[in-house]
């Protein structure tokens, strides 16, 4: 049976919402590489002009293992478009 995928997520608000998430998205690309996670994918995304979001998704074990290192603002089952 296939785990599910957990989305991390990282808020920013503001000015220097996209650099600070665009920032903060090659931070978890990086840790995730480093940790060899089974599933590596990180990003940014635009919410609004004023919202912007840095992600992670993982699969649920390592979620579970790894929400109290990372700290994301939210998390949330992930459901591919």
């Amino acid at each position: 049976m296939n785990e599910r995928i957990i989305q991390f997520v990282w808020d920013y608000y503001g000015d220097p919402a996209a650099k600070t998430a665009e920032h903060h998205s090659i931070h978890l690309r990086e840790f995730a590489q480093e940790r060899k996670l089974k599933k590596q994918q990180s990003g940014y995304q635009k919410i609004n002009e004023n919202h912007f979001i840095a992600y992670l998704l993982l699969v649920e074990s390592e979620a579970v293992e790894l929400k109290d290192i990372l700290k994301p603002h939210r998390a949330f089952i992930h459901k591919p478009a």
